[in-house]
């Protein structure tokens, strides 16, 4: 008895040693998350027992003002976090320097903030994508019926330095562009259009270098950090994985097929890729966000707890945690557990979530709402519509 009891021990001994260099690596089995992840959203260095509680400062700052102001359904930062872009539903850019608007509001909580650049890019659709430079911080694109690249540091009239209609490769119309990519090095702009068409082109002349149809339906896409993947989000529930190689990109035929869901009748909707290239994330319409490894393809684990629609996830500056938004929910989740780390409060009964996108560099989280009543919209409402919210952590308010 006292030797199968020395021999349970040492065993229990040496598999906890093993499963600490496991938890310090950090990659990709680690059995909950570190409690330094909770000081970011909690006073306490451990979670409550009730579970993740407000633990930060919301700010609401308005990108549009007046009757004029629009739903907001686009966010990015820019490369540096200095500056984040919002797109409306009527069409406009609208750039602000974060920390200047909390400044100004807290010194004057009745004062709006001026946008640092503000201009219609997309005045005849609705549907349309933008992307800052990944290097470049005042550099941003947008697509619709056109690609163009604007220069936020100039006057607005003259702010658009390259633009081009977005054709196929025979020089006709191939649908109206929904998404637009820059490659990690800068030097390339990929384009998704409503007909399931992916184009690529130089930035430095907005040439087309190549362009191809699929077959199926593509709700997105992401490149990866290394430029050498386009990750392909698609209706059937898989993410088809093409080569990007050479000095001028193709996209080449599918090299890998990860198959991500286990209900067949779900689709694929977001997806986002680890900074670090481990991992990437994608959502699906059954309301669960699969985890995928690069190296493999191969699933660690997926997160389940939403209720409703997701409508976006995206993961941090570090790769450690993701936000989870559905319509009524916001989630910010440890990738590699999946524990829930904390919950945005929701939003009052008639305001959904339209997107949220992390800070480039700090753990500060930027997210939008929109009214699902829109018979009985008032220059109140539109005022929460035409914002964007900032929730700041406990820990890194000092920061902004």
């Amino acid at each position: 008895y006292s030797f199968c009891t020395l021999l349970l021990q040492f065993k229990m001994k040496t598999w906890e040693d093993l499963y600490g260099k496991l938890d310090d690596d950090g990659f990709p089995f680690p059995k909950r998350p570190k409690e330094e992840y909770y000081r970011f959203f909690h006073a306490t260095e451990t979670p409550s027992k009730k579970g993740p509680e407000s633990g930060g400062k919301e700010w609401r700052v308005p990108l549009r003002h007046g009757p004029s102001a629009d739903v907001v359904r686009f966010l990015d930062w820019n490369c540096d976090g200095k500056l984040l872009a919002g797109g409306t539903t009527d069409g406009y850019l609208v750039v602000l320097d974060i920390q200047k608007a909390i400044e100004a509001m807290s010194a004057k909580p009745e004062r709006t903030p001026t946008p640092l650049f503000e201009l219609q890019v997309s005045p005849n659709s609705k549907r349309y994508g933008i992307e800052w430079h990944p290097d470049d911080c005042n550099l941003i694109a947008t697509v619709s019926d056109e690609l163009k690249i604007w220069d936020v540091s100039r006057r607005p009239e003259d702010s658009c330095i390259l633009s081009t209609e977005v054709k196929n490769s025979e020089g006709k119309a191939c649908g109206t562009g929904l998404r637009v990519r820059w490659c990690p090095n800068g030097t390339h702009l990929i384009v998704c259009t409503s007909n399931d068409t992916i184009c690529v082109y130089s930035a430095s002349k907005l040439e087309q270098i190549s362009c191809n149809t699929f077959p199926y339906i593509v709700n997105e896409f992401r490149i990866s950090p290394s430029g050498k993947s386009l990750l392909v989000c698609t209706a059937g529930g898989f993410v088809d994985v093409f080569s990007l190689s050479g000095t001028k990109p193709t996209v080449h035929p599918q090299v890998k097929q990860a198959v991500v869901n286990c209900n067949p009748s779900a689709t694929l909707s977001s997806i986002d890729v680890d900074p670090q290239g481990r991992y990437f994330a994608c959502s699906s319409s059954d309301r669960v966000v699969h985890f995928i490894t690069f190296d493999t393809f191969e699933s660690m684990g997926c997160f389940s707890r939403c209720k409703d629609k997701i409508c976006g996830v995206s993961l941090n500056f570090d790769g450690e945690m993701a936000c989870v938004a559905s319509d009524r929910e916001l989630f910010i989740i440890h990738c590699r557990s999946k524990q829930i780390i904390h919950k945005v409060p929701e939003p009052r009964a008639d305001m959904n979530y339209t997107s949220a996108r992390w800070h480039p560099r700090k753990n500060i989280l930027t997210y939008c709402l929109h009214f699902v009543r829109t018979d009985s919209k008032t220059t109140a409402v539109r005022q929460e519509e035409g914002s964007v919210y900032v929730w700041i952590p406990l820990c890194d308010q000092k920061d902004i």
